[in-house]
């Protein structure tokens, strides 16, 4: 683009300025880029041209401008002055960057999100192990003190205890840190399951529309952890929507293309589902949209949510494979699009589940071996008051010397997967050379698949993740031991 260099008067332009900017020629030689509303302030452009003529040229400054359609774009300018008949002139270079620019704050917000991962996933096994030993033994000893002010200050420690191992799954959420149980999913089923769950909380001024395609495929998820993502989007148009409105679910197949996997770092073209959830809600600004993701981030009231349901959605969501999209304008609601990898395999069936036992009570030897001495005074107690035989060691050396030195028949093994000098599958596999029969139980902390998977964790092994409850402990042993203890084979 050439113009004067005063009033900023175009006298030409090429190919590329009519592309990007949308104005023909005719519609802007003769006219200043002020009156074309391209400036979007000019004072901006008072600055630019202060610097060309305080040095000459600017190189790649960077503007906002606006096209002709009305959106506004990022460029980078380098411009320098020529002198055309008389009058000092201006020819500038623009390359748009919108793209660039994009897809720089995807990265900045990648990084964020990696950062708090970090963070998260370094506190969590350390957090959790603690948090067991808070939930079990306040849970016991509120079974065991009379009614009456004793009780209550246990049970205000064991529901905070609860609100932590809460927020500390969701913190791992966001920052795709969690182990998941991942299936192949129906996912037109999945968000069935989770309308019917949410009809009660979302309340009656609330419209809600189903709109499934019946050839929508499957996907490869964590069904609990995909479920919460469906939940969270439905209660966040909820909350959007404070004096009613229509809530709409709607799935179908889509062929991601080379262009939108570059503009959402980490997919891949190809197959995926997308689930859509629309509101008529108030909308949100492009500042607010900026920010949606951030862990603690909200709009609402102090006190009214944490901040962390959004933000748990993109990190489940990222976890397996997908990405999340968000189109939204002040007073025109808001549509969230949950992208998810195909999975060509047929859906898994629900196996029915079985009756829930209700004697948590056992039989037979067990193994502990756990490195945190607060759960393995916790698990050893739970066990023994049980019906349990329990062998406790505190390392995988103390363990072997007790496999080896006892005569009678151990029935299952349960140790933590991460310990200092021996895995958890390490000793399993050496244990099973010396007792082929025995059951193992596995548990852990952390919460980082790869992680575990490098410390040699066997895939769809009977796996218990901290921090847990007594029950869950309880059931989670009987169910892995079953209700007779097996048989060594000799």
């Amino acid at each position: 683009m050439i113009s004067t260099l005063d009033d900023g008067r175009i006298l030409d332009v090429n190919y590329n300025f009519i592309r990007m900017t949308g104005f023909a020629r005719g519609e802007s030689v003769g006219w200043t880029s002020v009156d074309l509303g391209i400036w979007l302030n000019s004072k901006e452009r008072d600055q630019m041209v202060a610097l060309v003529k305080r040095d000459g040229e600017v190189r790649d400054l960077e503007v906002r401008f606006s096209v002709k359609s009305g959106e506004l774009r990022n460029f980078q300018m380098s411009a320098h002055t020529i002198e055309l008949e008389g009058t000092m002139c201006l020819i500038a270079i623009l390359r748009d960057v919108t793209e660039r620019k994009a897809l720089e704050e995807q990265l900045r917000q990648a990084q964020k999100m990696e950062a708090v991962g970090r963070l998260a996933g370094g506190v969590a096994h350390d957090f959790n192990n603690l948090l067991v030993g808070i939930l079990g033994y306040s849970e016991l000893l509120k079974k065991k003190v009379p009614p009456g002010d004793l009780q209550r200050m246990t049970e205000e420690i064991n529901s905070a205890a609860i609100r932590a191992r809460d927020l500390t799954s969701r913190l791992l959420a966001l920052s795709r840190r969690q182990v998941l149980q991942t299936r192949v999913l129906d996912f037109n089923t999945l968000v069935r399951q989770a309308e019917s769950l949410l009809r009660p909380v979302i309340g009656e001024d609330i419209h809600v529309e189903m709109r499934l395609d019946q050839s929508a495929g499957s996907v490869k998820a964590d069904p609990a952890q995909l479920e919460q993502v469906v939940l969270n989007l439905a209660l966040n148009a909820r909350d959007a929507m404070p004096n009613g409105g229509t809530l709409a679910m709607e799935t179908c197949n889509i062929e991601v293309n080379a262009l939108f996997a570059r503009q959402h770092p980490g997919l891949i073209p190809g197959k995926y589902v997308r689930l859509r959830v629309v509101d008529t809600g108030r909308g949100m600004s492009p500042e607010v949209m900026a920010k949606i993701f951030e862990p603690f981030f909200t709009t609402k009231q102090a006190g009214v949510g944490g901040g962390l349901g959004l933000s748990t959605v993109y990190g489940i969501v990222k976890q397996s494979g997908g990405c999340v999209t968000v189109e939204s304008e002040p007073g025109k609601g808001a549509a969230f699009g949950i992208y998810l990898p195909h999975a060509p395999e047929i859906p898994e069936r629900r196996i029915a589940e079985p009756a829930v036992i209700e004697s948590l009570t056992g039989q037979g030897t067990v193994l502990l071996v756990e490195d945190e001495p607060v759960v393995l005074r916790l698990a050893r107690d739970l066990l023994a008051e049980n019906g349990y035989r329990v062998l406790a060691a505190s390392s995988g050396s103390d363990a072997l010397s007790i496999v080896r030195n006892e005569t009678e028949t151990i029935h299952m093994l349960i140790t933590d997967v991460v310990m200092p000098e021996m895995s958890g599958p390490e000793l399993a596999d050496r244990v099973r050379k010396l007792r082929p029969g025995m059951r193992v139980l596995y548990m852990s902390g952390y919460t980082d698949d790869e992680m575990l998977c490098r410390k040699g964790l066997p895939e769809n092994s009977e796996f218990l993740q901290k921090p847990f409850t007594p029950h869950q402990f309880l059931q989670k042993a009987r169910a892995t031991l079953g209700t007779k203890p097996a048989r060594e084979r000799v």
